[in-house]
């Protein structure tokens, strides 16, 4: 499903982000990246999702090899993903009912079932009675669960999360983790990036620790 073979990436300096990357995450895996500000995460994350290309390496996500992907297959395989920024990219003049149904209205789903389906997500994020509020006029933690159900909502293969309980109390986070967890078990490969080391403790999942662009762990909490 995701397989990084001896990644690098540099920046102009030169900054070596990322350094001899090996991975291999199969689907339906639950995996955390963790690791200090500075250590890579994000540059991996945005590899993952296609936005940033590795200076070398072989890197091959969800059927694609990215080095070699064009630019035409690139809207199929971000079909593939859903993706949760932590600064959200809601649409902020779209209510928080409009922004979930987004990713199926692109695909060309009708408009009325694509709404109907983005209400059973709002619910599962606990969001229903903000449904018909502009995202703008959310909290951060709101909006944090908004772009979870956008990310979820077309099933996709892979879920990318970045610090997707960063702006959540402990209950709610949770109970997003909770709902990531049953996304794997339903054979979606999920990845989230976190600093909450306790919360990675208490979860029992894969753990992939860099530092300094380097995988200094992998294995089990």
């Amino acid at each position: 499903m995701i397989e990084l073979s001896h990644i690098y990436k540099t920046f102009t300096g030169p900054v070596h982000a990322l350094r001899n990357l090996d991975l291999k995450i199969q689907k339906g895996e639950f995996v955390y990246i963790t690791g200090p500000s500075g250590a890579g995460k994000t540059t991996l994350f945005r590899m993952l999702a296609g936005f940033e290309m590795p200076t070398s390496g072989q890197l091959k996500v969800a059927g694609y090899d990215l080095n070699q992907m064009s630019s035409n297959d690139k809207p199929q395989f971000r079909r593939k993903l859903g993706v949760v920024f932590q600064d959200f990219k809601l649409l902020k003049d779209q209510t928080a009912l409009e922004n979930v149904a987004m990713p199926l209205l692109i695909r060309g789903e009708k408009k009325a079932r694509s709404l109907e389906r983005a209400k059973v997500f709002l619910q599962k994020v606990g969001l229903e009675d903000r449904q018909d509020m502009r995202s703008e006029t959310l909290s951060g933690g709101e909006q944090q669960r908004v772009a979870l159900a956008r990310a979820i909502i077309h099933q996709p293969d892979i879920i990318l999360a970045d610090e997707p309980t960063g702006n959540l109390d402990m209950d709610r986070g949770e109970e997003i983790m909770d709902l990531l967890e049953f996304c794997a078990q339903s054979g979606m490969t999920v990845l989230v990036t976190t600093h909450d080391l306790e919360m990675v403790r208490r979860r029992k999942q894969r753990v992939i620790s860099i530092k300094n662009g380097e995988v200094v762990k992998d294995g089990r909490a």
